[in-house]
């Protein structure tokens, strides 16, 4: 991909007509016959397309932005054990106090449909949120220089109905599903750590700690304005925090593109919703399934390497 880039920026200039000596007699670039002026320009090709920052916030985003900054009273985050008290370094990994739930609304395709109407008065008939859910616990095994595996643990409903914490109820929407996933702030942490390092290093326990502390006071902390009404970012002193966390969310561009990834259902969840239904197309209640994790996005920890380069470029 530099080697294509780097042939269409000298064909750019030359095109300009006032070619820098440097470059003068540069044309098509083969990988067999690089010179210093090539490998130079190739430096700092693969640092713009691989710079960390952009697949950590792209991270960031994914697991926690993305849940603050979207719109949908459907879409929330929070802690599941609040009260639970701080674990020494050695015991973090794993523990209740760093253990996070969030929900999203998932369709085939990625593309969920603004709320437009209020919510419906609270009544004992709405029932759950999701309609029947499905309990998956996904073995992960991660790959690169994370390593190791985890165990996320995931509800996928029938249907993408909601109630909010005051009674308030959003019905269903044809195609749509609501999915709860839990995992931990500790690990995700040692992820961004390495993201934002982008190297074979190790980060020591103590950091990853004090990283994780910081994720859990943006889940617990005071809400920032993310977002405001008008749809400009981040113009108010209330916008910031105190830790001006929105350094670490990605522009609007590269926002769209994960966005849609993450509200497109995985084909492990399709394959859950499938085992969590009955012979008849009825509900089968909650169902416990031990699936192998592999088709989970979060598996490839070596984000931006490939696959994910436009997303980094939009930073």
């Amino acid at each position: 991909m530099c080697l294509s880039v780097l042939q269409g920026l000298y064909l750019a200039m030359h095109a300009r007509g006032n070619v820098p000596d440097i470059l003068r007699g540069k044309g098509r670039v083969l990988s067999s016959r690089l010179d210093a002026v090539d490998d130079a320009f190739l430096i700092h090709l693969r640092t713009l397309f691989n710079e960390s920052r952009s697949a950590a916030r792209a991270l960031f985003y994914r697991f926690i932005g993305f849940f603050f900054m979207h719109e949908s009273p459907k879409v929330t985050i929070r802690l599941v054990n609040p009260a639970e008290p701080v674990p020494d370094v050695e015991g973090a990994e794993g523990s209740p106090f760093f253990e996070f739930e969030t929900t999203r609304v998932a369709t085939v395709n990625g593309v969920v449909d603004a709320i437009v109407t209020p919510p419906l008065p609270p009544s004992a008939a709405h029932g759950a949120s999701g309609g029947s859910i499905t309990a998956v616990s996904s073995l992960v095994n991660y790959t690169g220089t994370l390593g190791g595996a985890e165990t996320i643990m995931r509800g996928i409903g029938t249907d993408s109905s909601f109630t909010t914490g005051d009674g308030g109820h959003y019905p269903h929407v044809a195609g749509e599903k609501l999915v709860k996933k839990r995992t931990c702030i500790y690990r995700f942490s040692r992820r961004l750590a390495k993201q934002i390092i982008k190297g074979k290093v190790t980060v020591e326990p103590k950091v990853v700690f004090a990283i994780a502390m910081c994720v859990r006071s943006i889940i617990s902390g005071r809400r920032i304005a993310w977002t405001t009404p008008d749809g400009s970012e981040w113009k108010s002193t209330d916008a910031t925090g105190p830790g001006h966390w929105w350094i670490l969310v990605p522009k609007p561009t590269a926002r769209n593109t994960v966005t849609r990834k993450i509200q497109a259902r995985t084909r492990e969840e399709q394959h859950a919703l499938h085992m969590g239904v009955g012979i008849n197309g009825a509900p089968a209640g909650l169902l416990d399934s031990e699936l192998d994790g592999e088709d989970e996005e979060e598996v490839d920890d070596d984000v931006g390497e490939e696959g994910d380069q436009n997303l980094e470029m939009e930073d």
